[in-house]
């Protein structure tokens, strides 16, 4: 088969056959770990088998071979500053609960359900501290003496 032969097929088709030998692969690789004599080669194969996976869906996502990766889009402000206040909204109920649980768990004597809540509380804590200053300079714009 010549290498010029290769571009008559899409990047598409190309992803699709690669990502069903990636999944393929993957659930080899499955059967493979579960037995020990072969659980090293399996683990490999795993890993191909991810590569191959990721690589297929970029490939899915690109219409020709000459398509620059990863595409230019110009960040619309609207959508960001959209998809920030609903992960504010759910950080702001999420960490309420998680704190409940916690309390909850600290009544009934559960020390490491209290701990594993308050570690997961950090990440909507600091989520809820650092919004609203990616929201205010979403909304105030580019800073052309930046660069940004």
């Amino acid at each position: 088969m010549k290498l010029a032969s290769l571009h008559k097929v899409s990047p598409r088709t190309a992803g699709s056959v690669t990502v069903l030998t990636g999944i393929i692969l993957a659930v080899v690789a499955g059967f493979l770990i579960a037995h020990p004599p072969l659980s090293i080669p399996g683990a490999v194969l795993l890993v191909v088998g991810t590569i191959l996976l990721c690589v297929g869906a970029i490939w899915r996502l690109k219409r020709t071979w000459s398509d620059p990766w990863p595409p230019y889009t110009a960040p619309d402000r609207r959508k960001q500053l959209r998809r920030l206040r609903i992960l504010f909204v759910f950080n702001c109920v999420f960490l309420p609960v998680l704190l409940a649980g916690a309390i909850y768990s600290a009544i009934n004597g559960q020390w490491w359900e209290v701990a594993f809540g308050l570690f997961i509380g950090i990440s909507p804590a600091l989520n809820i501290w650092l919004f609203p200053r990616l929201i205010r300079s979403i909304q105030k714009g580019p800073d052309p003496a930046r660069g940004t």
